[in-house]
């Protein structure tokens, strides 16, 4: 018999935790050796909505729980309201474009513009560059639709005739700091001369001519219809609306895009814009049918149309307590095309044109390429 004593259980469980530990030890050195430190939680986006939320904090419209207070806030010249110039405020602060920015139905139509964009992106540019395509977003607003782009592009240059907004652009920017596209808004107007009361032809920064051919897609979202100058007859009015779309084309580079998102017009009116919509469509201002028309007229290539696309909301009955109007149904379309060929050979037979009524004395109305 064995004088040798029965291992215990109670002796094995030390050893096999040592070499447990041992391996494991192991396995970790020889892991960092091959494995690279995992890189920190890339933080998210900050939104817009909850950059205004916090801006509004900061200034009297946080205050705000009545409709008629944020009338007076807002709405410039209402007697006993009027907050311009008040040195409390933070320097960014104008009454107008906070109220424009906060507005709950703007909001949650920029959320709509992104979707839109997001799903429609194969649509809207066959070749993104690898996401550093440069963007002209021209009559910017507070830039709702830059943010809704901004995932997709490199660099976006927001143009807004009114300061209170690209300064509302600005700051809004400034607080997200976006990783992955660079934004900025200056003022500036970009229409043709004839069509403007505002000077024409300038962006606050730097020459027109250092942007003329640099931009990779001009964008217009809600903007069109500023273009539009009431009183014209049908020929004029086309012929406004191509020469103000020929005037936003030259900053494209060659085959840029330009692409316009707007409200569908009524196709039973016609005349100025209006607030009031008819089954979610506009009763004044550009059909997409007229842009279309004018693009064509100018040699664009491959304008495609996308409409239908349906934008609904209602307020909150907190929300009903102080924005108007408290609901929303528009039918949104848009329109696409390309600076390619096409337009090349039209300015070619336009400036031909233009220098033989030169030359017999005539005076050059229309560059639209159509007879009239």
């Amino acid at each position: 018999m064995s004088s040798e004593q029965p291992t215990m259980a109670a002796d094995i469980v030390p050893k096999v935790d040592e070499l447990a530990f041992q391996a494991t030890a192991t396995m970790e050195k020889s892991l960092a050796t091959t494995l690279p430190e995992s890189a920190p939680a890339e933080q998210p986006i900050r939104s817009y909505v909850d950059i205004v939320s916090e801006m509004i904090r900061e200034t009297k419209l946080g205050e705000v729980t009545d409709m008629l207070s944020m009338v007076k806030l807002a709405a410039p010249g209402y007697p006993d309201g009027q907050a311009t110039g008040d040195e409390q405020q933070p320097e960014w602060y104008e009454p107008y474009a906070m109220y424009y920015a906060a507005f709950p139905c703007r909001q949650a139509r920029g959320e709509f513009t992104k979707q839109l964009f997001e799903e429609h992106k194969d649509w809207i540019c066959d070749d993104w560059k690898g996401g550093e395509m440069k963007v002209l977003d021209y009559a910017c607003g507070t830039g709702l639709a830059s943010q809704a782009l901004g995932p997709h592009v490199a660099d976006i240059f927001g143009v807004d005739r009114a300061k209170n907004m690209v300064n509302m652009y600005n700051e809004i920017v400034k607080r997200q700091q976006h990783p992955t596209c660079s934004m900025k808004a200056t003022v500036g107007n970009l229409m043709p001369q004839q069509y403007t009361r505002v000077t024409p032809g300038f962006v606050a920064d730097r020459p027109v001519r250092d942007y003329l051919g640099t931009f990779d897609m001009v964008l217009v979202s809600l903007g069109v219809d500023s273009f539009e100058r009431l009183g014209l007859s049908a020929k004029d009015r086309h012929h406004q609306l191509c020469q103000s779309i020929h005037s936003l084309i030259q900053f494209l580079g060659d085959n840029g895009t330009l692409l316009i998102l707007d409200i569908q017009r009524h196709t039973d009116q016609t005349g100025p814009n209006k607030y009031g919509l008819i089954d979610g469509h506009k009763p004044g201002g550009y059909h997409s049918n007229d842009i279309v028309e004018a693009l064509d007229s100018i040699g664009m290539d491959e304008i495609d149309v996308l409409d239908g696309n349906r934008f609904t909301w209602e307020a909150t009955e907190e929300e009903k307590k102080i924005w108007l109007p408290a609901e929303a149904d528009e039918v949104f379309f848009m329109v696409k095309a390309k600076k390619g060929d096409g337009f090349r050979m039209a300015m070619e037979d336009m400036m031909l044109q233009m220098a033989m009524m030169q030359m017999l004395g005539m005076n050059p109305e229309c560059t639209c390429g159509h007879e009239h």
